[in-house]
């Protein structure tokens, strides 16, 4: 005689999907624990890929729950066989406390998600800010730059207009160009002459002429005497200055000369030109009359047979 055996009921299968669907999401809930917060910017699509799947796999969670629950409840109908086999009550006891435990990490899971999000999206608006600023200061920066560029164009314009200047004047100065001057010519006289030697930055006449007598230069002058005649020695100390305000010894000498009787001879050393020009624009300012010539020698006055100066001029 055949019998009919009723398979029982197994919870086995669903158990272990369970267990595996909660393992799963408490390792996913430790890896963003672990996961830190202040993540580089570059990571920050990986952590946004993490969060989309995340929320797959509680959306995949949320069904198995509802499916546990369902499950739940048509376990708690059958009432009979079941609850008082102590199996199956134990193993009833143990899916409602793995669903507790599973409800729990969902609602962890979902926090951590949630503050992931958070630190994600702040992080985004804390890196637009910080973009936005460098964004700005660059901007600056270039603008900054495009002024002192336009000032530098004027300046350089300015400098070639200004180097044109020079070239038309440089060309202009190069151009030969000849200026006339009248000589001075020299004209015979009757009167005497005196010479006036001009060295070492000072004045020093050859002669006094008191009370119409001609007299030699001691004052001034020291003498050297030859058999010859007499060579004269110079001390600065006791030459006269040329400069005006400070030439009243040469003021004073040219106005106790007789104009009418004496014309001036100026000797002229290489370091005294200054010097013989503003001896030479005094006397000429009193009307004297005068000639010169340049030397670089040691003079000689003798008593006959030497040179005499040139007419005046």
């Amino acid at each position: 005689m055949s019998r009919s055996l009723q398979i029982p009921d197994s919870l086995d299968m669903l158990l272990d999907t369970l267990c595996n669907a909660f393992g799963g999401i408490v390792f996913i809930a430790m890896l963003l624990t672990i996961v830190p917060t202040s993540a580089p910017p570059e990571e920050n699509s990986t952590q946004k890929t993490a969060a989309i799947l995340l929320d797959r796999e509680l959306a995949r969670a949320d069904e198995r729950i509802a499916a546990l629950k369902a499950e739940l409840e048509r376990l708690g109908t059958r009432g009979g066989s079941d609850a008082s086999n102590s199996g199956g009550a134990t193993r009833l006891q143990h899916l409602e406390d793995e669903l507790k435990a599973l409800t729990a990490a969902e609602r962890e899971l979902r926090g951590a998600i949630d503050k992931t999000v958070s630190d994600i999206l702040n992080k985004d608006a804390i890196d637009e800010a910080k973009l936005n600023a460098d964004l700005s200061r660059i901007r600056e920066q270039i603008a900054a730059a495009a002024s002192a560029l336009g000032a530098l164009k004027e300046d350089l314009a300015r400098l070639e207009q200004r180097a044109e200047e020079l070239k038309e004047k440089l060309a202009m100065a190069k151009k030969p160009k000849t200026e006339r001057f009248r000589l001075p010519k020299e004209h015979r006289t009757n009167k005497s002459y005196i010479y006036v030697l001009v060295r070492h930055g000072r004045v020093y006449p050859f002669e006094f002429v008191e009370d119409g007598t001609r007299r030699i230069n001691t004052r001034t002058l020291t003498w050297r005497s030859s058999a010859t005649g007499a060579t004269p020695q110079f001390d600065v100390s006791l030459g006269w200055q040329t400069a005006s305000g400070s030439d009243d010894d040469w003021r004073n000498y040219l106005q106790s000369v007789p104009s009418e009787k004496y014309y001036l001879a100026f000797c002229v050393w290489p370091d005294s030109f200054e010097q013989f020009r503003q001896a030479k624009n005094t006397a000429t300012a009193l009307n004297r009359e005068l000639t010169w010539e340049p030397t670089n020698d040691e003079i000689h006055f003798v008593s006959s047979g030497g040179t005499s100066p040139s007419q005046p001029l």
